[in-house]
């Protein structure tokens, strides 16, 4: 009889050479599947948050021609981060 540790390896071993090719392939066709459902995801919250910030930037444009100084600096901040996150978001698909 051998040692238990000896045992446990030698049955990893005899699964892995049965289970390499055919566990190898469904697991390659998963990981595909699920980069693609990932990257279409992501593209379709860019595009809802995009559709949503689209008037709120237009709203964060308008009031910094206004002329109440003390918030100009905030909305042009607020309006240059979702600028960034625009270009960000586009940049990464």
């Amino acid at each position: 009889m051998l040692p238990a540790s000896w045992l446990t390896r030698l049955v990893r071993a005899r699964l892995h050479e049965q289970w390499r090719g055919p566990l190898g392939d469904v697991l390659d066709n998963y990981h595909r599947s699920l980069r693609f459902w990932l990257r279409q995801a992501m593209s379709e919250l860019r595009a809802g948050f995009q559709a949503h910030a689209a008037p709120l930037m237009t709203q964060l444009e308008a009031r910094t021609t206004v002329s109440d100084r003390d918030r100009v600096h905030e909305v042009e901040a607020d309006l240059k981060r979702l600028r960034e996150f625009g270009a960000s978001a586009s940049d990464s698909t």
